[in-house]
């Protein structure tokens, strides 16, 4: 099973990662339960008393990595109570801050016995500190992570500090999802796969059905009969089934669970602009 997230984008067919039922999982350089600020929280949690047994707790978080069912199945209770617990513990809000839940998931590995875990820095890259489509030759990326804000002037340099006159930062689309037709970056820029994640949302958004009028109402307006068809590789025949599958469930779900006066009013707000 390969655990993954939204802001995922598949850029080639994956392969599996595992060698028989051993998980593997993408290495995070900010996930170091050896340091300093890290090492005493995770002993509290886990009971570790030496330095090797840090060692064993692997860098990584829930995604993306590849487990087997019968280790998802042994892990995720322990990640749910690790989690809480984590939460619960000031010291390790303090130290870990918004990545508190992938050293919980780390930390869960270790207490259900799984020490061995297979790390493939190429499973995935995160622009704008990778920038091309291989990690080093023969070393190809499978997955975008669009984790951290992209900032480049229009000279082709790279922003690692401020807003650039090209800016993409996923934050700032809750609620309003992004656009159609999304401009890319200019072209002295030299990251590949920063165009990449605008040809993918552009792709995405071309293909969906009414996406227009479910941007412009910040998510609140679905609407089903707009007159567009699905397209690109919503197009294909079993792709086009799950769309009318999926569009039923929704309607009957519609049905069933009345928005709330907020969504409505939000929706039909959006309406009386267009």
């Amino acid at each position: 099973v390969l655990m993954a997230e939204p802001d995922h984008i598949i850029l080639r067919p994956l392969p599996n990662f595992m060698r028989g039922d051993t998980p593997a999982a993408f290495t995070f350089s900010y996930i170091d339960p050896t340091s300093h600020e890290s090492a005493p929280v995770i002993k509290r949690h886990t009971g570790i008393t030496s330095s090797m047994q840090l060692e064993q707790v692997a860098p990584i978080g829930n995604s993306p990595t590849y487990m087997t069912f019968e280790d998802i199945k042994k892990v995720m209770p322990l990640w749910m109570n690790m989690s809480v617990a984590v939460y619960k513990d000031p010291a390790a809000k303090k130290a870990w801050g918004w990545v508190q839940e992938m050293y919980a998931f780390a930390m869960a590995l270790y207490m259900a016995g799984i020490r061995d875990v297979d790390l493939y820095p190429h499973m995935m890259a995160q622009p704008p500190y990778d920038n091309q489509y291989e990690l080093r030759p023969g070393r190809p990326f499978y997955i975008l992570h669009y984790t951290y804000g992209l900032d480049f002037k229009k000279t082709g340099e790279t922003l690692f500090d401020k807003v650039g006159e090209w800016h993409f930062d996923k934050r700032e689309f809750d609620p309003t999802p992004v656009a159609r037709n999304m401009s890319e970056p200019f072209d002295p820029v030299d990251n590949e796969l920063a165009r990449q994640l605008v040809r993918s949302f552009n792709e995405a958004t071309a293909a969906i059905p009414c996406w227009e009028q479910y941007q412009r109402s910040r998510g609140a307006d679905i609407q089903h009969d707009c007159g567009e068809e699905p397209g690109a590789f919503l197009a294909t025949p079993d792709a086009s089934l799950l769309h009318e599958v999926e569009m039923k469930r929704i309607k009957e779900w519609e049905a069933s669970h009345p928005r709330s006066e907020a969504v409505a009013a939000a929706g039909a707000a959006a309406r009386r602009r267009r």
